[in-house]
């Protein structure tokens, strides 16, 4: 009876975390037109700015400089960071919680693979 509630325990783990990484990459797929094409326009509208030459153009250029940098920080911790740190944060949340369920619980992903592969 364990050994069956045992491997309940590991499916559920692997449901898990085959759900977060599923949630998450659909998420982020759902979000890269839309956040790719907002910020990829207000760049090219920033690059006149940032690049011209003429009559006060020093204090301006700094500021669209500021702008696109801001602007692509921001979308690289919209569609890459944000995600990864979530999935490392929800693997952290899952091993805790394997460690106050059951001693026996495998806590990664390989080891539980190799426990469900065995018969």
């Amino acid at each position: 009876m364990t050994h069956h509630l045992l491997l309940n325990q590991q499916y559920v783990c692997v449901i898990q975390l085959n759900r977060t990484t599923r949630a998450l990459l659909m998420a982020t797929r759902t979000r890269l037109h839309p956040v790719l094409m907002t910020t990829l326009s207000m760049i090219i509208g920033l690059l006149p700015i940032a690049l011209a030459s003429g009559a006060a153009s020093e204090w301006k250029n700094g500021i669209a400089w500021v702008l696109i940098g801001g602007l692509t920080s921001s979308m690289l911790l919209t569609l890459v960071v944000v995600p990864v740190v979530y999935s490392l944060m929800e693997n952290i949340k899952i091993r805790i919680q394997g460690w106050f369920l059951k001693k026996n619980v495998p806590v990664t992903d390989t080891e539980i693979t190799a426990t469900l592969s065995i018969k």
